[in-house]
């Protein structure tokens, strides 16, 4: 029977190779076989794809239907695509590209497989190698059925016909009707639909690898954050038909309930269907307690294997089943798709079921979608008309009144309603709208303008760089269609979407779960977690993931409360330059003592002003009409004075340590008012730890010079017992590349990423969203620049500081604050060049917290138990 097999297969195999050439078929054969087979499995069995977890369900003696992998790495032959099928044959008793088999045929699934699951997005094609007179020689409904789907699907995926040209097909398929689904196909595709099964196979096996690049596929690996340098694996599989008759069915089973992690099966089934009916929501399943009441023997043995998956992984799985004549099929098995909260539960049950220590739960523990935990999200869409999408600065989702003007956000706030406040772009001007609406939206800026910042430090929901936005005084324009103040809008800081209308929320319940490994997580990190706190309100928001203190502290943010800048405006612009500055110095006063008082001797670190001032001018007529009556000065006094202020290329000119040096008193003033705060608190019997940070620091010299005054001005203070020293913040690729001398130089230093980023890649932060995302889908780049760090630049530069500081001083504090400071995949990058403290924004402390102890006990996995009990005590 073989040798017949082996002689029919080498007659096929002639009569393709002739059929492609004359057909000019765009095939890339190899003349090895590249198959990833029996072989290759064995060595590969726990490999994270769909290929490896059917491997390891064999392994587990799970019945699975027969089948082979096609790497995407190597190119296939016909050769080698001939012996895999003749396998198939003999494991299955079935027989490929045979018509008058009927329905002892040889059939297939041509499915993807990828190493990180992608549920949905590419595409399969199931009955590959059913013809017409397999169905006419059996003459069964269900043959029929699944060659109309096949015409479809074939349609539609190879040969992209429209599906709505198709007819529903009928509750009984018969051969007429499969004649006229052949008609309307030969009219769409120019050509038959293909009897040759061979030919079937070759199209679809080409059409799944192809739809790695489609459109909903790049979307999802984008936010996902998956590399798009790869290709897919394809899986060929045996058919198993869950309607061949009354007595089957399929369905998908969650070992365990995916939105509450509750230890209970969860799923749905469907009598005499098949997968690829529940999955396209073609069909609307039953829960699958209608298994148990339809085929309780099949349903003991599912609950059975499905439990036995369970234990094997010991992971909460989603199963895609299939029984034929009451036989159960594992069609294959994947980590289930599961709520953040419901992730959290499922681990913290298995180490309190002793199945997995804390140090592995913590490392299995995904920390996408993190964010869902702490923050308000969208139940569902309805009713919401989409209005644009922009970038998601702050998560959460929110609904609230538009208002644009100031005196609409006072009248909405003063009734106490929610408040989405718009702005073509965000100023100090707008703070006090900030702090009074529920969630912001601007037409431009990005992670890092001033509404994102100040959003995320109050834990609001806010959306960013808007394309299809235009903020006008009293409306907003998107697409050419109006919104006037009083609309009701939601929006959603996690996904960067707006929407006209009042969504459905939902408000995470405290999550005691991610407490234990939060706490967990702080006894084990060898990385320090600091929050950007510029304000009391930052740094209670902060407290949720227990930081180890502030690590960087904006001054400027300070001078943008109302109570603040009237008076640091007047000061800089020189207009009663007394009175300012002694309201200006007993404010600073006042705010230091506040934060140091509340941090209990945990560490302050202060970075001295950093923007150019003209981020404080009065930026609109009403801002210079306040002004000039709280200093009695006309207006057009403040328009000249604001007016040789400003720059071309502010964000280049005066500003950082250039101020220092050009505007000496700007510097004295903070410095004077923190060491008077100090002093103050240490007096009081509470323990002070303060850092002075020097930013933007382009030559050695500029360093020196603000250093030495810094050290003059301490003399006048009472700081005996006050822990205070001065550092460096490296946000310039001159200051990066001369860090030997900030090496011996400064106590301690911090790299500002952000601004690091935006010089050495040229990308200005506030302006290049868009592009960023462009780029992204184009795979110019993997990851945005701005939220993960460009290791092959901005890496490299990095690299070479922390190793040449590091040689000079092994011992000095090292950290980075900015966006990147909470981003997983940046933190692994930064643990490796000795850098042990980051500093981020409220919301994103938590998962840097988890990221942090991820990293160390992945690279210190050395460590044994004991000296990992030292650390936890220490």
């Amino acid at each position: 029977m073989l040798t017949y097999f082996k002689s029919c297969v080498i007659l096929k195999v002639r009569i393709i190779r002739l059929w492609c050439f004359f057909l000019n078929f765009p095939l890339s054969f190899s003349q090895e076989s590249s198959f990833f087979s029996e072989e290759a499995l064995r060595q590969d069995v726990f490999s994270p794809s769909k290929a490896g977890y059917l491997k390891m369900l064999e392994t587990l003696q799970v019945p699975v239907p027969p089948f082979f992998l096609i790497p995407y790495l190597h190119p296939f032959s016909l050769e080698g695509l001939q012996e895999e099928l003749l396998r198939l044959q003999i494991k299955s008793g079935k027989v490929w590209n045979d018509q008058e088999t009927g329905q002892s045929g040889l059939f297939v699934s041509v499915r993807s497989s990828f190493k990180v699951s992608m549920p949905g997005m590419l595409d399969s094609l199931l009955n590959v190698g059913l013809t017409f007179n397999h169905a006419l020689k059996a003459n069964k409904e269900y043959l029929w059925r699944s060659y109309i789907k096949l015409i479809c699907h074939y349609g539609k995926l190879v040969e992209q016909i429209d599906e709505t040209v198709f007819p529903k097909i009928s509750k009984t398929a018969t051969r007429e009707e499969a004649i006229e689904f052949e008609r309307i196909f030969q009219e769409h595709a120019g050509y038959s639909f293909p009897q040759d099964a061979n030919e079937q196979l070759i199209k679809a096996i080409n059409m799944v690898r192809n739809s790695w690049n489609n459109s909903r596929a790049q979307s999802y690996r984008l936010h996902e954050k998956i590399s798009s340098s790869s290709g897919v694996d394809v899986v060929i599989q045996v058919m198993v038909f869950g309607n061949f008759n009354q007595f089957s069915g399929t369905g998908i089973l969650f070992t365990q309930n995916p939105s509450t992690g509750k230890k209970e099966f969860f799923g749905e089934y469907s009598i005499q269907a098949q997968g690829e009916d529940i999955v396209s929501g073609g069909m609307t399943p039953g829960p699958l307690s209608l298994l148990e009441t339809h085929l309780p023997c099949a349903y003991k043995t599912l609950k059975d294997i499905a439990e036995k998956i369970d234990n094997f992984f010991v992971d909460m799985q989603d199963i895609e089943f299939t029984i034929e004549q009451k036989k159960v099929w594992i069609l294959q098995t994947r980590p289930g798709k599961r709520t953040k909260t419901a992730e959290l539960r499922i681990l913290s049950r298995y180490v309190a079921e002793g199945v997995l220590s804390m140090q592995d739960a913590l490392k299995r523990l995904s920390l996408n979608g993190l964010e869902q935990v702490y923050h308000s999200y969208l139940e569902n869409l309805e009713g919401l008309e989409n209005l644009g999408k922009g970038l998601g600065a702050s998560p959460g989702a929110i609904f609230g009144i538009l208002a644009i003007r100031q005196e609409t956000v006072d009248f909405l706030a003063s009734s106490g309603r929610n408040i989405i406040f718009a702005a073509q772009e965000t100023h100090c001007d707008d703070v006090a709208c900030i702090l009074k609406a529920s969630g912001v939206i601007t037409a431009t800026g990005g992670m890092t303008c001033h509404g994102a910042v100040v959003t995320r430090g109050l834990g609001k929901p806010c959306v960013t760089s808007v394309q299809e936005l235009k903020v006008h005084c009293d409306s907003i324009e998107v697409c050419g269609q109006f919104f006037p103040e009083g609309t009701l809008l939601t929006i959603d800081g996690t996904t960067g979407n707006i929407w006209k209308g009042r969504g459905a929320l939902k408000v995470p319940e405290k999550c005691e779960e991610l407490e234990e490994f939060l706490e967990f997580s702080h006894r084990v990190s060898a990385i320090k977690v600091y929050a950007n706190a510029d304000t009391l309100e930052d740094w209670n928001a902060a407290l949720a993931f227990n930081p180890e203190g502030i690590g960087l502290c904006r001054s400027e943010h300070m001078f943008f409360k109302n109570t603040h800048l009237p008076w640091f405006q007047g000061w800089i612009l020189g207009l009663q330059e007394d009175l300012c500055f002694s309201r200006i110095s007993a404010l600073q006063e006042e705010d230091y003592t506040t934060l140091l008082k509340q941090l209990n001797g945990k560490r302050l670190t202060v970075r001295l002003l950093d923007p150019p001032l003209h981020e404080f001018l009065p930026c609109t007529f009403e801002a210079e009409k306040t002004l000039s009556h709280q200093l009695e000065v006309s207006l057009e006094k403040i328009k000249e004075l604001a007016s040789g202020l400003k720059e071309n290329n502010p964000m280049l000119g005066k500003r950082g340590a250039r101020l220092g040096i050009l505007r000496p008193e700007i510097y004295d003033l903070q410095v004077q008012s923190l060491f008077k705060a100090a002093e103050r608190v240490h007096k009081e019997g509470i323990p002070v730890d303060l850092g002075i940070m020097i930013p933007f620091v382009t030559v050695p010299e500029e360093f020196t010079m603000i250093k030495k005054r810094i050290l003059q001005r301490a003399i006048w203070h009472d700081l005996t017992g006050v822990i205070w020293n001065v550092g460096v913040m490296i946000e310039i690729p001159s200051s990066a590349l001369q860090a030997s001398f900030f090496a011996q130089e400064a106590d301690f230093i911090c790299f500002g990423t952000n601004d690091l980023t935006q010089m050495i890649l040229g990308l200005s932060r506030d302006d290049t969203a868009y592009m960023i995302e462009k780029y992204q889908s184009l795979g110019i780049f993997s990851k945005d620049p701005f939220q993960s760090i460009h290791e092959s630049s901005v890496g490299k530069i990095l690299s070479f500081a922390c190793e040449t500081i590091l040689k000079i001083n092994p011992n000095i504090s090292l950290s980075v604050c900015g966006e990147h400071a909470g981003d997983p995949e940046s933190i692994d990058f930064f643990y490796s060049l000795g850098i042990r403290g980051v500093s981020c924004s409220a919301y994103r402390g938590f998962k840097a917290k988890l990221a942090c102890a991820k990293v160390t006990l992945e690279k210190d996995s050395f460590l044994d138990s004991s000296s990992l009990k030292n650390r936890q005590i220490a």
